[in-house]
């Protein structure tokens, strides 16, 4: 038998006799346990009602886990203010549980992991007290059906975190792209709107701390960083320069970290504008560069070049029809299909096709759809015998343009 100061580990679902069928309990008996390290609270199926007021006093608490209590409509975290050594925090699979409120955490200085999935009731979450959570490395969460948009801004003071783990409906300013966490193929977003956070960050951390994490290559290969790209540069409000296909991160290590945000936003803009001025020049690719907002600053001078290239972009291009000897009509005439890839990457093909909702292929009827959009705006498409490109850039990049659609 353990001795009192000897114990460091209490699980309710193993020293709790019958504890399935336990409505309430007092947990008061744990000061009796001053060594205590580890507490799960978990598989009270009919547990309605939880006071934590004694973990303020387990001081040497670093793992806390409350899960499967089905039962658990509300709970206070207040008490975890008190626990400085927490380190861990699972909040998992509480299915009646509708309101939490995290503001206590912000006190857990040395908090490293937190979960909180699947507590199908909760209809809202606000994630502004794990800004404070510097140490914080690894965060999951998964919301239930109704929950209300999650905002994930906050996150983004989390210099340490790693491991980001979202599933579910979900929004942030943009300047959270530029954290290494989100790359994993486990986060997901609905909406990264314009920032109105990234002047207050650099300001704060200095030019240098968001280099650095736009530098920091975890969960990132060549496609990925020209995604990541477009999305930096939505969040400096340059977006109207498209997609830039190389690392313009080696264009920007050059900005001295002592420049103030303006200067550094000013140097920013007239790297990207040149580098996308060397791309067109070089026939590299015009999508999602945006005319009408480049008219208004000065990236105008780009615009004879873009809209000249844009016509080329389909004038050079070539089609492929080819069959497909696996599918055959009645006839016993193999089908016919078209290889979009060459359209999808220009500027003019990709609005078309996404308007007319293409795939990478298309039937026969389908390209006369298209070609019909086409000359409407005066253009016409060459089918052949094998497809060309008439957009140079990397491979990386027509893996971007083709299948990131």
């Amino acid at each position: 038998m353990t001795s009192q100061s000897d114990r460091t580990h209490f699980n309710l679902s193993t020293d709790i006799p019958r504890h399935t069928e336990i409505i309430e309990i007092d947990l008061g008996f744990l000061r009796k346990y001053p060594n205590l390290t580890s507490v799960k609270i978990n598989h009270g199926e009919r547990l309605k009602q939880l006071d934590l007021r004694v973990l303020g006093q387990c001081k040497k608490l670093k793992k806390l886990e409350i899960s499967h209590l089905w039962s658990l409509k509300e709970i206070s975290l207040d008490p975890l203010s008190e626990c400085s050594s927490l380190q861990e925090f699972k909040l998992n699979w509480n299915s009646s549980l509708k309101e939490l409120n995290l503001q206590p955490l912000a006190s857990c200085k040395n908090l490293q992991h937190l979960e909180i999935r699947w507590n199908g009731a909760l209809r809202e979450l606000d994630l502004e007290p794990l800004a404070h959570c510097k140490q914080l490395r690894s965060f999951q969460f998964t919301r239930s059906s109704h929950h209300q948009s999650t905002n994930l801004t906050p996150l983004v003071w989390c210099s340490n975190l790693r491991e980001l783990r979202v599933d579910g409906n979900s929004h942030a300013d943009s300047i959270l792209t530029f954290h290494p966490a989100i790359r994993s193929s486990d986060f997901s977003c609905n909406l990264f709107y314009p920032s109105v956070l990234l002047k207050e960050y650099v300001e704060k951390n200095g030019w240098g701390l968001l280099f650095s994490l736009m530098n920091d290559d975890i969960y990132l290969d060549d496609v990925s960083l020209i995604q990541l790209q477009y999305r930096w540069f939505a969040a400096f409000g340059l977006n109207e320069f498209g997609v830039f296909d190389g690392d313009i991160r080696k264009q920007l290590e050059a900005i001295p970290d002592s420049y103030n945000f303006q200067e550094i936003f000013n140097q920013v803009k007239k790297r990207i504008q040149n580098c996308m001025i060397e791309q067109i020049r070089n026939n590299g690719p015009t999508r999602h560069m945006d005319v009408e907002k480049l008219k208004s600053s000065i990236g105008v001078i780009m615009i004879p070049h873009i809209v000249r290239r844009r016509r080329e972009e389909i004038e050079n291009l070539v089609i492929a029809k080819e069959y497909d000897l696996s599918i055959k009509d009645r006839f016993d005439i193999s089908q016919e299909y078209y290889d979009l890839g060459p359209l999808w990457v220009t500027h003019y093909g990709y609005e078309i096709l996404s308007a007319l909702e293409m795939n990478v292929v298309a039937k026969k009827y389908e390209i006369e759809e298209i070609k019909d959009a086409l000359r409407r705006i005066g253009l016409e498409i060459e089918i052949g015998p094998r497809s060309i490109y008439s957009v140079e850039m990397s491979k990386a990049m027509k893996e971007y343009l083709v299948t990131k659609r």
